[in-house]
């Protein structure tokens, strides 16, 4: 197991630089993961390289006895911004200030029809109930003698 990571002694960019190099060495496989459990394996590193990037940006603000959990938080927000590139939303869906949208919502939104005017259809309220399928007999089979 690596040592754990020790806070830079000074302002010195060495010791800044073995400061973080430590912290890349012990939590690098852990963000890795984190990344490979919530998105598609091929895009985990390069996330986790994101979070180190904005780590190394912003050493200054990294608590030096708690750098994992930080990690952790900014990971949280890379993946939600990765996540969000990914979705091609139409401006006329997207919602006023205040207004909370789903993804069910947007979902059925693109995937709705528009009426003729070419505005969107009126939003979708509860399903209707739908008829029961009648019971079949059950099947038999024939008597062979």
């Amino acid at each position: 197991m690596p040592e754990r990571a020790e806070p830079p002694a000074g302002g010195d960019a060495d010791d800044a630089l073995a400061w973080f190099t430590a912290v890349v060495r012990e939590h690098s496989t852990a963000l890795v993961r984190y990344f490979a459990r919530r998105d598609p394996r091929q895009d985990a590193e390069d996330l986790a390289a994101e979070v180190f990037a904005t780590a190394w940006r912003r050493r200054a603000h990294v608590p030096r006895e708690a750098a994992l959990p930080w990690l952790y938080r900014t990971a949280g927000f890379t993946l939600a911004n990765h996540r969000r590139k990914l979705v091609d939303l139409p401006v006329e869906d997207v919602p006023e200030s205040g207004e909370r949208r789903s993804a069910t919502s947007r979902t059925f939104a693109r995937a709705s029809p528009t009426t003729p005017t070419g505005s969107s259809p009126t939003p979708l309220g509860p399903p209707s109930p739908q008829p029961s399928p009648t019971p079949r007999p059950p099947a038999t089979t024939p008597d062979v003698s």
